[in-house]
């Protein structure tokens, strides 16, 4: 911010029309590298996204959504009822193209864009419950995929790692996990996860 002159809001109105591959690569989970002026930038959204929600006055409100995996896969609730990650591609009738066809009268401040897009879930039932433990504070025993993966023989060590988003190599390629579990429901993320450690992919180590 210093380099380009920038606060957190301006360095991330430039971030925001990054698209990926044009402007954005992703290196990574959570990982993104963009161009703003003269510079390569990691993350550019960053700064804005965390002092709209930590600001005085500011709160996120969270919810647990429950459906039938027969009737609707996960991918298709991200698609579907959720909306795309940028607001202008998300189908009519999702949740972020009503927020974005109805941001007037929503009383929002402006048009919705990738950093403010209204509402965020989970890429998959693996990242839904990361999030639940590291946001509500509850053990992996506590959570009910946690369960499921505890009884199919996942051991809570090797959760713990993989909370962290390693890089592991699976089918032949290096890829961020939580790449790997995106849009898998609960029994894909379990068959997954038997499957990773089937292939003899070591837990990282949590000493730093």
């Amino acid at each position: 911010m210093r380099r380009l002159g920038l606060d957190e809001e301006q360095l991330s109105i430039k971030w925001a029309p990054l698209k990926l591959n044009e402007g954005k690569v992703k290196f990574g989970g959570g990982f993104y590298c963009g161009k703003i002026d003269s510079l390569f930038v990691v993350n550019g959204f960053y700064m804005a996204m965390r002092d709209a929600y930590t600001r005085p006055g500011k709160s996120v409100h969270w919810y647990v959504v429950e459906w039938k995996a027969a009737d609707t896969s996960w991918g298709e609730f991200r698609q579907n009822v959720l909306g795309a990650t940028h607001p202008e591609d998300a189908v009519p009738g999702s949740l972020r193209g009503y927020f974005r066809d109805h941001w007037k009268t929503l009383g929002l401040n402006g048009p919705l864009h990738v950093g403010e897009n209204a509402v965020h879930a989970s890429a998959s039932a693996f990242e839904a419950m990361v999030e639940r433990i590291n946001w509500l504070g509850i053990s992996f025993e506590d959570d009910p995929l946690g369960r499921e993966l505890i009884r199919s023989h996942v051991p809570v060590a090797t959760l713990k790692s993989w909370s962290s988003d390693p890089v592991v190599s699976y089918d032949g390629r290096e890829a961020s996990l939580f790449d790997l579990f995106e849009n898998l429901g609960c029994s894909e993320s379990i068959e997954l996860a038997t499957a990773l450690l089937r292939d003899g992919q070591p837990a990282p180590s949590l000493e730093t």
